[in-house]
């Protein structure tokens, strides 16, 4: 049978408290609940049992407006709602799940009518795929409140017309706005209908279009111009394929956080005196910058430079710089002054096997290193060497971080298999590039059984303050041995005994223990047997011997079948356990074990 209630809970016209349900005399609440005080027939037909059950919730609905906290002003209800219930966010939504407060509603129908009739909770909208419905919801039941929507159509069959359609006559009053849609020749039409819409009080504008093919248009966008002029408050702007603008201090009016990605210019050749002087005059207040290949075909990088120009903009806080040609990175950096607080990330694009051989972090860098102070700064270095990524980490203190990376995402080479000591190129490139960092903490992971001992020779004399070494090997069948080279290494050094590196900054009476100031060893992803702890055990001793002070964390989390897990456990408690404060072992399947 249906539910007689069917109908009722959503009609928003009605008023407490029975918001739709037949009203009943007020001496029932005293419990009055047998059928034959509720209905006047004695019969059980269908309609009488509807009147029954419409009754009782009649009766509890009088009997709900009596409970202590439904006798709460409703101002008073609403700001335990707030308090309680975690606002929906459009930045990085969680699609998967409804809103906080949306199992309120289900509680009973006064906390449905109140929510449903307060226009705060509907302000922000998370709409996936065929919802229009909600999107249309959620503009009426906001009302005239400002709006924040995000939108994501990016399944093949979407339209987006009915979805502009209905955005575009509350113009005036949405204040964010993520939109993400398929390229389609059928959507361009509506597209251009959005842009061209004035948006007054717009203050974020996230527009990001799945091209589905890299570098490439699936509709032309040379048509559809976007025109800053129909969004003065704008002040965030991300714009991800399929528009083009002009590189104008027009286009920065305002603006504080500015991301372009494959976005070409309406000026095809722009000189750097062009870009840099629209930049300068535009960008004071520019907190976030990130540019990705929407340079690409300008000339740019073949005009006249300007030595010893270099582009200040004082509030830059974050700045990323995505190029196909790597010389395209170094050339803007070399005219920016570099944020000293923030986030910096350089990212070229692997297009070649000559590149793909001898990969260059360098070619990301300005022509003066001088110019990137985080090289000579950094205490926090990561590299990771593992299919088609190539890439160098790291922070100065808490203050910044910064990323080099050389990846390959469209042409499949993979770096592991094609050549697998390009971890060592990539120590190299560090132990070159950060030669006069104080550095305390290093994270290495890669092939580390195809690099080479002097290598880590050379890492460690070089990096003598050294508190924290992290160690994760890839594999593809996670079977390669921890590489002991890499240990030993730590255990005496080649100088100190005699036979100095070329270019080593340490003075001979240094310590004859390779950092010396080791705290944290961990180690991941190899094969572990109790013959490596013995090793292992006897390189901590050596270490002891020389006047270095026991490790206080080591941390090993290899890949060790379950029958060879006792076996490994007793070694490591018996050769490694007397050189350590704290030994942990972590398995791959559950949180770990901890001594």
């Amino acid at each position: 049978m249906a539910d007689p209630a069917a109908g009722v809970f959503l009609d928003e016209a009605s008023a407490g408290p029975f918001y739709g349900l037949p009203p009943v005399d007020p001496w029932l609440r005293g419990g009055a609940t047998s059928p034959e005080k509720l209905v006047t027939s004695a019969s059980e037909d269908a309609d009488s049992v509807q009147v029954l059950t419409l009754q009782e919730l009649s009766r509890r609905a009088l009997e709900n407006a009596t409970v202590p906290i439904d006798t709460l002003p409703t101002e008073m209800l609403l700001e335990v709602f707030r308090y309680f219930v975690a606002p929906l966010s459009i930045l990085e939504p969680k699609v998967d799940q409804p809103p906080s407060w949306l199992p309120l509603m289900g509680v009973c129908r006064s906390w449905c009518a109140l929510i449903r009739g307060t226009p705060a909770f509907w302000a922000s909208a998370i709409v996936v795929g065929f919802n229009l419905h909600w999107l249309e919801l959620s503009l009426r039941r906001s009302r005239d409140l400002p709006v924040s929507l995000r939108i994501t159509l990016s399944e093949d069959g979407f339209e987006t017309e009915p979805y502009i359609r209905t955005l575009r006559p509350h113009g005036t009053r949405i204040r964010r706005l993520f939109l993400s849609t398929l390229l389609m020749s059928r959507n361009k039409k509506n597209v251009e209908d959005l842009i061209e819409t004035p948006l007054p009080t717009l203050t974020t504008l996230h527009l990001d279009f799945d091209h589905r093919k890299p570098f490439s248009y699936v509709w032309d966008p040379a048509k559809i111009v976007l025109n800053r002029d129909r969004y003065p408050s704008l002040t965030h702007l991300h714009l991800n394929v399929g528009l083009i603008l002009a590189w104008t201090p027009s286009l920065f009016m305002n603006l504080r956080h500015l991301s372009l990605l494959y976005c070409p210019l309406s000026t095809h050749r722009l000189s750097l005196t062009q870009f840099l002087d629209a930049l300068e005059r535009g960008g004071q207040h520019m907190e976030s910058l990130t540019l990705g290949d929407f340079l690409t075909g300008t000339g740019l990088v073949d005009s006249p430079d300007e030595p010893g120009r270099v582009v200040t903009l004082p509030k830059l806080r974050v700045l990323r710089l995505i190029a196909e040609k790597p010389a395209c990175i170094s050339l803007l950096i070399s005219h920016i002054r570099l944020p000293q607080f923030g986030e910096i990330e350089l990212r070229g694009t692997i297009t070649s096997e000559e590149e793909l051989n001898h990969p260059q972090l360098d070619r990301l860098l300005p022509r003066d290193l001088r110019n990137a102070p985080f090289l000579h700064k950094a205490t926090a270095l990561e590299v990771d060497v593992e299919g088609s990524k190539f890439v160098i980490s790291g922070r100065v203190h808490e203050t910044l971080t910064f990323k080099l990376h050389q990846c390959d995402e469209c042409r499949g080479y993979n770096i592991m298999e094609t050549r697998g000591p390009l971890l060592g190129d990539a120590l190299e490139q560090l132990i070159a590039l950060f030669a006069d960092s104080p550095l305390r903490s290093l994270k290495v992971s890669g092939t580390l059984h195809r690099t080479f001992p002097p290598t880590w020779d050379t890492l460690f004399a070089r990096f003598p303050g050294l508190k924290t070494l992290d160690l994760s090997l890839y594999s593809p069948n996670h079977e390669a041995a921890f590489p002991l080279f890499i240990s030993d290494a730590l255990a005496s050094s080649s100088y100190a005994q005699g036979s100095p590196r070329p270019g080593d900054i340490r003075s001979r009476d240094v310590s004859v223990v390779p950092c010396p100031a080791l705290e944290t060893l961990a180690i991941h992803g190899t094969s572990w047997n109790p013959g490596d702890s013995r090793r292992f055990g006897q390189i901590l001793r050596r270490r002891e011997q020389a006047g270095a002070p026991r490790l206080a964390t080591f941390t090993l989390a290899p890949f060790v079948p379950r029958v060879e897990e006792a076996g490994v456990l007793e070694s490591l408690d018996e050769s490694i356990r007397p050189f350590v404060e704290d030994l942990q072992f972590l398995r791959e399947t559950d949180a770990g074990r901890h001594w």
